[in-house]
């Protein structure tokens, strides 16, 4: 063969400027297209490798065990978009369609099958993506801004290229935040990132909890298999008698059955859990009642409508969907049994609109729902969702069941001390807006305002629009603050003190511990029917109540007009528990350089205790612990709602393993190359920067890290002349 490409043709000719070396002739070799039929192409059936070639049917690629079949590119290709674009050049409609957590099952499941038969061209996700979705040749991914973490980037690029035979495309865009324009310089951090195993601890009381209920229900449910059915059938009164009649004679094999999966530290409450279960403010009561209500309001209306001779046929269509409901679905939408991933206090944008005047009801194929954490901005009235093509806005907050009962609702106000700042919240007293003096350093507290908790959900505007271009409104939540430091439970923290350099330093680690994260907007709403009215323009800042003429009277849910004609400023607000480590530090930091420190000590505990940093977040608190003295508190506590026991690994350290979270801390700031011209005046993402901490961006500085944590190490540190 060597001999034929030199001597008689010459196909590869020496080269004239190293006789060492050959190229081929062009001249002499011609290319022609296989699709014409002249050429047998075959397609390996494991690794999808396509030859000509076929020695056996066995597949030319190194190691691999599959099988060469024949392959006709001209039945295989029919279909494909680029070779029918590419020879007819006509431009074919894309369909578009939206798949959220926002579809309901039905609907997402419904958009996914016909993407994967091409009736749908392009789907617009959110996170729901990340998750084990095959949606077959999926080749081209878009991200509309860079993911916050490495992990949530693989899920998201990995939706591409899961067929053998097809390619993979993930084009990130960027938008000008400090996050973004950090990886856009820096991408192979993000490709190459650290992904560590997700930890968690099992005594979380709100999994636990959830297990036990549906253990209950399903040993009931096997029992009377009969009303496993829907939730009419489910919460018709006989039926949840039965329920009722079952927990309260609950069965031995039963209760032993349940100690068996509780966690050993945690039987001990199993009793007070199923006396809860039963009790009248349960969850499982307390949403049978709202069901049984809405059925209520329903069939009032109907009979007034069948008396009047008005057509009725609206109103049973919505009844019979409301009993007709997936009885799992329901519980597990509610928070009373086990769903995907992680125990969160959800709450739903209802999408259904009443007009019962009418005969009309707005209904949709959505489950618009969102950790309450996030819903007190994302649903607060005024604000608006786009799904599946339009734009919902929020406008009630939903009332609880009964009438003469109202939300759970706590006023909150600042200590005027600039150094304490201390949020103090109380149990809404209607008598008066003025506070006691602040319990950490007795000084007068500015009332603000009095939060709702809309642990009931909200519902929608009866106006719905089409989806535009534009950013949907919404409003925003202020920073987390910690509660939990009252006297009553400052004593049953216990506490490891240490002496690091001129500081006294206390660790204290506490399960269930109290956090609050309050929307700093105002509101303005009906106590009656849920009315409310984002205070966009600060109208009457202050007062405790507007009256509203005739001419503007709001209508209810239902359509109807409200004889309510008081409206009261209120905000929204969501109390919640999980683990916390407090260290405590016997000097008052400036709130900007804590910041600092705080982003820095987060950093070296997560990398410590090899965790996903967004697992753990914290805040700042202060202490006065005499006339001049202050503490400063760095509160550390759990992202998972009930704690996954991260933090408190901080609490139970001795002195040398939190030497080691300080030295780790020390490392990742002082190392950081970041801002060397500058003193370290400047941070980024390889040091304090992340992408949920983006408001604090311009204030925090490495060097405030470096020189507190070195003067607690006892390292050499340049003291500024101020803090001499």
């Amino acid at each position: 063969i060597w001999k034929y490409v030199f001597e008689p043709q010459n196909y590869i000719v020496s080269s004239s400027h190293d006789l060492q070396k050959y190229k081929m002739d062009i001249r002499k070799f011609k290319a022609f297209p296989s699709l014409n039929g002249e050429i047998q192409w075959y397609r390996c059936d494991k690794c999808g490798r396509l030859t000509a070639n076929n020695i056996n049917n066995v597949c030319p690629t190194f190691n691999c065990k599959g099988t060469l079949k024949k392959y006709d590119p001209h039945e295989e290709m029919k279909d494909n978009h680029y070779k029918n674009l590419y020879q007819s050049m006509q431009i074919s409609k894309m369909k578009i369609k939206e798949h959220t957590a926002q579809l309901s099952t039905k609907t997402a499941k419904e958009y996914q099958e016909q993407f994967i038969k091409k009736e749908i061209n392009v789907l617009s996700c959110s996170t729901t993506f990340e998750m084990g979705v095959d949606v077959g040749e999926l080749e081209t991914v878009f991200m509309k801004n860079m993911p916050p973490t490495p992990a949530n980037y693989i899920q998201r690029a990995g939706r591409s290229g899961r067929k053998k035979d097809s390619a993979a495309y993930a084009l990130t865009y960027c938008r000008l935040s400090s996050h973004d324009l950090t990886y856009f310089n820096k991408p192979k951090e993000m490709i190459n990132g650290i992904i560590t195993a997700p930890k968690f601890k099992i005594q979380n009381k709100k999994i636990i909890k959830r297990h036990v209920n549906a253990a209950i229900i399903a040993a009931f449910w096997k029992k009377y298999p009969e009303l496993f059915d829907r939730v009419g059938t489910f919460f018709e009164e006989e039926n949840f008698n039965k329920l009722m009649d079952f927990i309260e004679h609950m069965e031995s094999d039963l209760l032993s059955y349940i100690h068996s999966f509780v966690p050993e530290t945690e039987r001990a409450q199993i009793e007070g859990w199923i006396e809860e279960l039963k009790s009248e403010n349960s969850l499982l009561v307390k949403e049978r009642e709202s069901y049984l209500t809405e059925i209520d309001e329903l069939e009032t209306d109907r009979k007034i409508r069948f008396e009047k001779r008005l057509r009725v046929d609206k109103i049973d269509q919505y009844i019979r969907k409301m009993e007709n409901q997936n009885l799992l679905t329901f519980l597990s939408r509610k928070n009373i049994i086990p769903k995907y991933g992680f125990p969160v206090d959800t709450v739903e944008l209802i999408t259904t609109f009443y007009n019962l005047d009418k005969n009309y009801i707005q209904s949709s194929r959505l489950s618009l729902q969102r950790d309450l954490m996030i819903a007190v901005s994302e649903y607060a009235p005024g604000s608006e969702v786009i799904a599946d093509g339009k734009i919902y806005r929020s406008q009630y907050i939903k009332r609880p069941p009964k009438q003469d009962e109202i939300w759970d609702s706590y006023d909150f106000g600042l200590c005027t001390n600039g150094k304490c700042g201390n949020l103090n919240i109380r149990r809404h007293n209607t008598g008066t807006k003025k506070f006691k003096e602040c319990p950490i350093c007795g000084s007068k507290v500015r009332y603000i305002n009095t939060f709702i908790i809309p642990q009931y959900g909200f519902i929608i505007s009866p106006v719905i629009e089409d989806a535009q271009t534009k950013k949907p409104e919404k409003t925003y939540i202020g920073e987390i603050h910690y509660l939990g430091d009252k006297s009553e439970l400052r004593e049953t923290k216990e506490a490891k003190a240490f002496r690091f350099g001129n500081y006294s330093v206390k660790l204290q680690s506490t399960s269930d511990d109290e956090l609050v994260i309050i929307n700093t907007s105002d509101f303005y709403v009906c106590h009656k029917c849920g009315y409310a009215e984002a205070d966009k323009e600060k109208k009457h800042n202050g007062d405790p109540f507007i009256e509203v003429p005739n001419k503007d009277m709001h209508k209810t849910p239902y359509g109807r007009d409200c004889d309510n004609k008081k409206l009261y400023r209120r905000t929204l607000g969501h109390k919640f528990k999980t683990d916390v480590a407090i260290i405590t530090v016997n000097d008052w930091l400036d709130r900007d350089k804590a910041l600092s420190i705080l982003y820095a000590l987060l950093e070296g505990v997560s990398k410590f205790l090899n965790i996903e940093r967004n697992d753990i977040s914290g805040t700042i608190k202060y202490n006065k612990i005499s006339s001049g003295d202050w503490e400063t508190r760095f509160v550390l506590f759990d992202t998972v709602p009930g704690g996954a026991g991260h933090v408190r690994r901080i609490g139970e350290s001795d002195e040398n393993l939190f030497k080691k979270m300080l030295e780790i801390s020390l490392s990742i700031v002082e190392q950081c190359t970041c801002g060397k011209n500058s003193d370290g005046d400047t941070a980024c993402y390889n040091c304090l920067c992340n992408y949920y901490n983006q408001k604090y961006h311009d204030i925090l500085k490495r060097s405030y890290a470096i020189d507190f944590l070195k003067s607690l190490l006892q390292y050499k540190v340049k003291i500024p002349m101020q803090m001499k």
